[in-house]
């Protein structure tokens, strides 16, 4: 019974433990994760930098990470890390030069790989230092993607007119004349006359129908 025992707590230790590593392996993985289309050589490269930046050996971590680029690596993840190291080291021009490539790459690309994730570890000034970058080039390949957008729409406007003036028949001349012809004037409203107001015009008819006075009577 307890040799039955000891088994199945040895059983039970040995899968805790297996998930354990399972679950260190799949962190470990996830953070270095490469692309596909990278070789095994810059996958290598790259999780030893990792590794190395971790363990505090900034110097090693650099040159690794040097090779991974040196190899054609295209993960901004290599060029955030370097420049991590570089900073480490005090070469604060290398870093920022290394933050605004990887972040140029990075916000062109769309996202293609896992960068938030892989940099969760990374805290403190040194992420602000990066994030500043990401968050900038982000908003440059937005307004560029804007004015790209906005120069092709006034292109598509410049082209459909030039068509619409080519369909235009040769010698038509373009009247300012309404469609259906000059409209007639229309006459003023007459004018109301007030009850027992005379115009000047009746003023003067009526005087010549009085007869003038007579003289002899007086």
């Amino acid at each position: 019974m307890q040799k039955l025992l000891s088994f199945q707590t040895g059983r039970s230790l040995a899968i805790l433990l297996g998930a354990c590593l399972a679950g260190q392996l799949s962190a470990a993985l996830a953070q270095t994760a490469i692309p596909l289309g990278e070789d095994a050589a810059i996958a290598r490269a790259f999780g030893n930098g990792v590794h190395a930046y971790y363990g505090g050996d900034y110097q090693r971590a650099y040159e690794s990470l040097s090779d991974a680029v040196a190899a054609g690596s295209r993960d901004p993840r290599t060029l955030y890390f370097r420049g991590l190291a570089s900073r480490r080291m005090g070469r604060i021009d290398e870093a920022e030069a290394d933050f605004a490539t990887a972040a140029r790459i990075e916000a062109e690309a769309l996202g293609d790989w896992p960068v938030s994730r892989t940099l969760e570890r990374v805290q403190g000034h040194d992420r602000l230092a990066l994030e500043r970058h990401r968050v900038r080039s982000r908003i440059e390949v937005l307004q560029e993607r804007k004015d790209t957008e906005a120069r092709r729409y006034s292109q598509i406007e410049s082209v459909q007119d030039q068509y619409l003036r080519q369909r235009r028949p040769q010698g038509v001349q373009r009247s300012n004349a309404p469609a259906f012809g000059t409209p007639e004037p229309v006459p003023a409203p007459p004018v109301p006359v007030e009850p027992g107001r005379v115009d000047g015009a009746e003023q003067e008819a009526e005087a010549d129908r009085v007869p003038p006075a007579d003289d002899g009577d007086f």
